[in-house]
């Protein structure tokens, strides 16, 4: 019986061992359940936070679509006489309204919309006072304060949701406190995940931006992006931080096309044409939608020489594609261009822009299906 303690006492040391080697396993084990469920609900958040159906970081392109209509309708408002041409804060007002989640989501989206595009038409045509065109654009107002009072109200709710939550997160991290080393080490690898997870959410975000600043139809950069990339050429002081070239094109007689084929051919015929001029651009040129059949193409190429190259490289690589147009000189679809390239004074967006539209017009009024570069050089054929 005295030798059959010790072998007793032996037995249940083992299974306290045992039962405490389990007990680590269930200990970690449930560190590690809680870690992660932390762990995912957070990258919940995050994503909640960046979806562009609730997402609140999208509410800064509304306004900036108000402010940019408001100071389109002073400048109509403030003009005696008709306007030369519609001011570019009124296509700026459209390309920031004109969004997907605002287009399906509010009503008096698409109605706005129409109402900017018939104002501009108005404008355009010079067929009604300048203060018969302000008043409707006072109920697209209207309905920009409508979304942005809905982009707050979701930044309230989801703020509340991410603050109940962190709340709901410090029960977890009084837990995650009283594990062991290993599930310290654990946490240190769930967190390099975590950040992973923050780092795709972001690039999900940018990506989100960049599609807004994107033309649809044909995939090139919009109006909207075109002058934030200027601005931040100029550097908010007029001063060009480098050299560049404007090149703007419009495809010739481009409304006769849409007359004769219909618009679905003509959208595909701008589809074509700024593809193939793509095809033809350097890595780090840029291409943007202007306004209808008018783009242009932001290039550091400033040698005449070179300028003239890659015009005539443009010009044929639209002529190549052989789209028929019956009321073109040439029986095909061709470009005109203009090219301006910015020396050192000081410059307003405008002004750059307005110096390539001139050379764009020089080259249209000389007969099309050419290039003319200011400051003057010879021209291409």
């Amino acid at each position: 019986m005295k030798e059959s303690k010790p072998l007793i006492k032996a037995h249940f040391e083992r299974l306290e061992n045992y039962s405490f080697i389990g007990l680590a396993i269930l200990t970690f084990a449930a560190a590690i359940a809680l870690i992660y469920t932390y762990n995912q609900r957070a990258n919940d958040d995050i994503r909640g936070y960046f979806d562009t159906q609730r997402g609140i970081y999208d509410e800064l392109l509304v306004e900036r679509s108000r402010r940019y209509l408001v100071m389109a309708m002073d400048k109509i408002a403030n003009s005696d006489a008709p306007l030369e041409s519609p001011p570019e804060e009124l296509d700026l007002a459209y390309a920031f309204l004109n969004l997907g989640e605002y287009t399906t989501r509010f009503n008096c989206v698409p109605e706005s919309l129409e109402t900017i595009d018939s104002a501009r038409e108005a404008l355009l045509t010079r067929e009604l006072p300048n203060s018969e065109i302000i008043g409707p654009l006072f109920r697209v107002l209207d309905c920009q304060q409508i979304v942005a009072a809905s982009k707050q109200s979701d930044k309230r709710i989801l703020a509340t949701e991410l603050l109940e939550r962190s709340e709901d997160g410090r029960t977890f991290s009084t837990l995650i406190i009283i594990v062991s080393y290993s599930v310290a080490l654990f946490l240190w690898l769930l967190q390099i995940n975590h950040r992973r997870k923050i780092q795709l959410a972001l690039a999900e975000r940018q990506a989100w931006e960049e599609r807004a600043l994107t033309d649809s139809l044909t995939g090139t950069l919009n109006r909207g992006s075109l002058n934030q990339y200027l601005d931040m050429y100029l550097g908010g002081n007029g001063q060009p931080k480098r050299p560049i070239s404007l090149l703007m094109y419009d495809i010739d007689h481009f409304k006769s096309y849409n007359d004769t084929f219909g618009h679905v051919h003509g959208d595909q015929a701008l589809i074509k044409v700024t593809r193939a001029i793509q095809s033809v651009l350097r890595a780090d040129d840029k291409q943007f939608r202007f306004g209808g059949e008018e783009f242009v193409v932001v290039t550091e190429v400033t040698d005449s020489t070179q300028l003239a190259a890659l015009a005539e490289r443009m010009l044929n690589a639209v002529r190549e594609l052989g789209l028929e147009h019956p009321n073109s000189n040439e029986g095909i679809v061709t470009l005109s261009l203009g090219i301006y390239v910015a020396g050192s004074p000081p410059y307003e967006i405008s002004d750059l822009l307005g110096m390539v539209d001139k050379a764009l017009y020089q080259a249209k009024a000389q007969g099309r299906n050419q290039v003319v570069i200011r400051p003057a050089v010879p021209s291409t054929h």
